[in-house]
């Protein structure tokens, strides 16, 4: 992927699991560089011949306001799923900051 986009986010691999993740103050912000970052993987992805499991795919905002999105952030032509918990490496990571081991 291109290291100027990923210098926007931050990037987590682990065999078949992967996390892009940004943290900040103004949501519209780290929306846009997330998308930039989904869409340089997405590019990497369709030069190195992977697929993005779009079922495993999801969005969550990490916070304890009431602050949430929208299906704003697409990969490809498909928008990506907004949850209240995202499963990474056998956590389980709820947007209001509790975790489970799965």
């Amino acid at each position: 992927m291109c290291s100027d986009t990923v210098k926007s986010t931050e990037l987590t691999l682990f065999a078949d699991d992967s996390c892009i993740f940004k943290s900040g103050r103004k949501l519209g912000v780290i929306i846009r560089n997330v998308q930039r970052s989904l869409n340089a993987l997405s590019d990497w992805c369709d030069s190195n011949g992977f697929e993005v499991s779009m079922e495993k795919t999801v969005a969550v905002v990490f916070t304890h306001r009431r602050e949430s999105i929208d299906s704003s952030l697409k990969l490809d032509d498909a928008y990506v799923k907004v949850d209240r918990k995202a499963k990474f490496l056998g956590l389980i990571f709820y947007s209001k900051f509790k975790t489970n081991v799965e």
